[in-house]
């Protein structure tokens, strides 16, 4: 027997679509002549390694956004993220943002955001606690996320810090297949309608008090392969 191993690189250009590479390989023995069949897919991305956003920045559709390393925003910056866009995160890809953060999806086709894990293949796409989550810190303000699809994160979405106006709304988001909590959040201000939060290590956790409006939102968990689920999908204290 023997193993063929192929790797295929392809120089990046400005093609937005994605892209299919084929070649085959001809094997020839004891008079017969047999083609192995090669397919390679791919995609032009932007790629953000370690990044910093300083100024009021946009992400659309036209490419996927792969983040590598941490990604911050800082205090005096809003990043908006369009209809359509695609996040893959990489393992070590903890978003922070410390300014604003206004996800513009839509509903119908291809409108959704969609965070998700840069690992595609097989099983590993389908892994929880694939990359770290998003963290809204104390000095954030003014985040609305509107029909996001947010999954396979360790820690969803942590939000803490309190202020006199909601400091995250969520309107028509799905989290889920999170190993650890899908929102967490420490006495601070969350309007979420209409979300669906579910296959979660803990779905919600409210802790140390704060100002919650949850309208028409499903949040259920069932043991799975990755989850025992073992927590209350929904956990609140005021100490």
């Amino acid at each position: 027997s023997i193993y063929v191993f192929v790797t295929v690189t392809i120089d990046p250009d400005a093609n937005e679509n994605p892209f299919l590479v084929q070649d085959s390989i001809s094997i020839e023995y004891n008079g017969n002549t047999n083609f192995i069949q090669l397919d390679a897919y791919g995609r032009n991305a932007v790629f953000l390694r370690n990044a910093t956003i300083t100024k009021d920045t946009a992400w659309n559709s036209n490419l996927p956004v792969v983040v590598i390393g941490p990604l911050t925003v800082t205090e005096t910056a809003t990043l908006t993220i369009n209809k359509g866009t695609q996040v893959f995160c990489h393992a070590d890809a903890y978003i922070t943002v410390n300014g604003s953060l206004n996800v513009k999806g839509e509903q119908g086709g291809n409108n959704k955001v969609t965070f998700t894990n840069d690992r595609l293949d097989e099983p590993y796409r389908y892994f929880p606690g694939s990359w770290p989550g998003i963290s809204f810190t104390e000095t954030s303000k003014k985040n609305k996320l509107k029909n996001l699809v947010l999954i396979n994160a360790k820690k969803a979405i942590s939000v803490s810090g309190y202020s006199a106006e909601t400091k995250l709304s969520m309107e028509q988001c799905i989290i889920d297949n999170i190993s650890d909590t899908a929102i967490a959040a420490y006495n601070t201000s969350i309007s979420a309608t209409n979300c669906l939060i579910t296959n979660c290590g803990q779905n919600i956790a409210l802790i140390n008090g704060g100002d919650y409006h949850f309208t028409h939102c499903t949040v259920a968990s069932y043991a799975n392969v990755y989850f025992n689920h073992l927590l209350p999908v929904l956990s609140i204290n005021n100490n």
